[in-house]
């Protein structure tokens, strides 16, 4: 089978600008814009949706139902929808931004100097970001020492080209810890699955000789590593530096205003995985992010039809953030049954129990009221982690 042929809208694309690299994205190009411009014009209901269906207007792995189409499409301009009218982003693209480095006497003051701070003067209010701890200090009590510090040394808001330069790097969005802060609450600088791949279980040492393993087995040393929401593609980074001849895939819907370069992107929900991945695919990890999906089953099948013969999944499976979980059983039961005819039949081998093993997990009852009221039907999920190696071809 040849290369396979990706959209050029799927790449990461970069230009040169003032001598710094701006990312070219297909969902944030107004926070750009906003930076520029000062005004904040995030693309209409309908351009999103006309993304949403370019984005699936391909080959899938698995055929969808009418219904589960119509759903993941409907999930996935939902999920756009949310990020590209963030108001975080909105705050750090249109409102007055000063930045205070670590050394300064200000954030000495503090008492917290290992913190990098950012600090807002919109509306007569100051809100902060730490990029550096979990601790929150009210605007209020900072706005005097902040405007006394800004008048004495005469430090002004940050241009356009500086905030350009500074967020056009995808280190400046990778910390886990990173917060927005104001003085009525706090939320997440970035979304969910910013992380690097020691949160997958990885040390340079055992993902050196993970990959040794899997090159054994494929054949071959040049593997193809796909990670299944990868967010920003800091994990495939990592694995980059640490080997470098890998060739990495970031299936995401969670696109950042700057993302760590990858060889192929895809900005698609996993359900909707392109049919030119089949059996591409030698290393496939994925963290945390099948909780999230509509149908997790269905992304997981894909992941299978995905393995290279020879190659190797490392996947965190789980349903237990869905909104419609009950629903989910019957689906999740029927491809964990799946999975154990293949591995019966010599096609995989798995770590994964018996459906019947599966099932009870199912039905079992977790007493956990507050966990219960943040996910409705939480008390009937699956969450396992997986290893799957394929023996044979499945096509």
């Amino acid at each position: 089978m040849g290369e396979p042929k990706l959209d050029q809208q799927n790449r990461i694309e970069l230009e040169r600008k003032n001598s710094f690299e701006i990312p070219k994205t297909m969902t944030l190009e107004h926070f750009w814009d906003g930076i520029e411009t000062g005004n904040w014009r995030p693309p209409t209901h309908e351009e999103i949706s006309l993304l949403a269906d370019q984005q699936l207007n391909h080959e899938m792995i698995s055929e969808l139902s009418a219904v589960e189409r119509k759903n993941v499409r409907d999930e996935f301009i939902n999920k756009i929808s949310h990020r590209v009218n963030s108001i975080d982003l909105r705050n750090l693209a249109i409102n007055n931004l000063l930045f205070l480095d670590n050394k300064s006497d200000l954030v000495k003051q503090t008492r917290k100097p290992e913190r990098l701070i950012f600090y807002f003067n919109h509306d007569d209010e100051i809100s902060i970001i730490d990029l550096g701890t979990h601790h929150f200090s009210k605007g209020s009590a900072l706005r005097k020492p902040i405007m006394d510090y800004k008048r004495r040394l005469g430090i002004s808001a940050m241009t356009p080209e500086e905030k350009t330069s500074f967020f056009s790097s995808p280190e400046n969005w990778h910390n886990d810890k990173a917060k927005f802060y104001s003085c009525g609450g706090n939320s997440k600088l970035t979304l969910d699955g910013i992380r690097s791949l020691e949160r997958y279980g990885y040390n340079e040492d055992n993902f050196k000789s993970r990959v040794e393993e899997i090159s054994r087995s494929c054949g071959h040393s040049n593997l193809r590593m796909l990670d299944i929401g990868g967010a920003s593609g800091r994990a495939l980074h990592d694995a980059k530096k640490i080997c470098p001849n890998l060739e990495t895939y970031n299936l995401t819907i969670d696109e950042q205003p700057a993302m760590y370069p990858v060889n192929h992107l895809y900005l698609c929900p996993a359900e909707a995985m392109p049919k030119e991945l089949e059996e591409r695919m030698d290393f496939i990890i994925s963290r945390t992010a099948f909780r999230y999906f509509m149908y997790p089953y269905i992304g997981l099948r894909n992941a299978i039809k995905a393995l290279s013969v020879g190659g190797f999944a490392d996947i965190y499976f789980s349903s237990e953030c869905s909104e419609n979980p009950r629903s989910l059983n019957e689906g999740t039961y029927q491809t964990f049954k799946w999975i154990k005819k293949l591995e019966k039949e010599g096609f995989i081998k798995t770590n994964i129990p018996d459906e019947e093993t599966c099932q009870q997990e199912l039905d079992a009852s977790y007493e956990d009221d507050d966990t219960f009221d943040r996910y409705p039907g939480y008390n009937e999920h699956l969450s396992i982690f997986m290893e799957i190696n394929k023996l044979k071809s499945i096509l």
